[in-house]
């Protein structure tokens, strides 16, 4: 996968309402909600930062990060070389007996994102 396709794979997740994408501590790219929402950068980066150093399995790095907030927003944040993934989607869908979230599918970690 190009660099040049990572735009418009975000922008294909359904319910996404935002994305950021945070590089060596700078924000490159925001679209939809997130686009005023640089504050949030310095806290994803923390999260992260934690995420990697404190390992839930020691040995297995995280692949995605999922924050809901119940009938506000799901932020869905992943790591794929030096770039960190956020995206903004609406409320889960969820019914009385499903307490699952459809997957948000980012580029492999394997790829050569820089």
């Amino acid at each position: 996968m190009s660099k040049s396709e990572i735009p418009s794979l975000l922008a294909s997740i359904p319910d996404m309402t935002g994305s950021m994408v945070i590089q060596d501590g700078a924000v490159i790219s925001k679209s939809g909600e997130m686009e005023n929402s640089d504050s949030l950068a310095a806290n994803f980066i923390k999260l992260v930062n934690v995420g990697i150093s404190e390992q839930i399995i020691p040995g297995e790095p995280f692949q995605t990060i999922n924050i809901n907030y119940i009938d506000e927003c799901t932020y869905t944040v992943a790591v794929a070389g030096k770039k960190i993934y956020i995206i903004k989607r609406r409320p889960l869908n969820r019914d009385d007996h499903d307490d699952t979230a459809s997957p948000v599918t980012f580029p492999s970690t394997n790829a050569t994102a820089q």
